[in-house]
């Protein structure tokens, strides 16, 4: 399926796993959803920080195998002429 996608879904694709990373990062740190798990229940705070992780990993991954179908299209090229 990724094989398929032109250069400009690739981009496309990469603007959202930007996205996602950021959300994911957003939810690492003390932030009042955390802060608020600290002091009911300390283990939810681990998992949102663990899921953040995961999710990261994930995009990590994910960006990777796109960026291999990047390439082999030769989409920088693509890019500079247009």
């Amino acid at each position: 399926m990724d094989a398929a996608l032109a250069c400009d879904q690739l981009t496309a694709e990469f603007a959202k796993l930007d996205t996602i990373n950021k959300q994911a990062d957003g939810n690492k740190g003390v932030n009042t959803a955390n802060v608020a798990a600290v002091l009911l229940f300390w283990p939810a705070a681990v998992g949102n920080y663990m899921d953040a992780d995961s999710a990261q990993k994930l995009v990590n991954e994910r960006r990777t195998h796109l960026m291999g179908i990047w390439n082999s299209k030769n989409c920088i090229a693509s890019a500079k002429a247009g």
